[in-house]
């Protein structure tokens, strides 16, 4: 199955459908601004379980750089969605948000 991606951030990992331990990477590329990568994880009731972020490492701003973050959640559902996305510097809404089921290990 392909990654999921929107226009600036692609997530290698995890990829739709995959289990996730309580404790796993969130890894992918990102052309955002300044680097800036959202993280956020909801349960199956739409409750957020952790919202972090990361800095993509670009060469130069507007080229694609890696991102890594470890995040960790603890809840008692059995699924979930995963969010990748970026704050707009414009207005603060979310942009090129990228949005992944996730089961829970």
């Amino acid at each position: 199955m392909a990654p999921s991606s929107s226009r600036n951030i692609e997530v290698l990992s995890p990829r739709s459908g995959d289990k996730v331990s309580p404790e796993f990477v969130v890894k992918g590329n990102a052309r955002t601004f300044e680097s800036n990568v959202t993280i956020r994880l909801y349960d199956s009731t739409g409750n957020v379980l952790i919202e972090t972020f990361t800095l993509a490492n670009a060469p130069d701003a507007g080229q694609f750089g890696p991102f890594e973050k470890m995040i960790s959640y603890d809840t008692e559902s059995e699924t979930g969605i995963l969010e990748v996305f970026q704050y707009s510097a414009k207005d603060g809404s979310q942009i090129d948000k990228v949005t992944i089921p996730v089961v829970f290990e």
